[in-house]
């Protein structure tokens, strides 16, 4: 983890994935770990789910022009 950081905030999550969602839209991905499963994981299990959006997210391209407007109070921290 860089600075602490455990994955986007909820809101900017859910953004993230919808980007990613338009580049793969007949794969079933595992939805961002918001709403109810925010609060029904841990910082581990958000963490794992969120590498592998960015993972998705860097080999669509999509990360590179989303995070440029990603500011530092956008990330849940431990």
């Amino acid at each position: 983890m860089i600075d602490n950081r455990i994955c986007l905030n909820p809101m900017k999550w859910n953004e993230f994935f919808e980007l990613i969602q338009k580049e793969y839209p007949d794969e079933k991905l595992d939805k961002p770990l918001i709403l109810a499963g925010w609060n029904f994981s841990n910082d581990f299990e958000k963490n794992t789910r969120f590498r592998r959006h960015l993972e998705l997210g860097i080999a669509t391209g999509v990360a590179e022009g989303f995070f440029e407007k990603v500011s530092e109070e956008d990330w849940y921290k431990a």
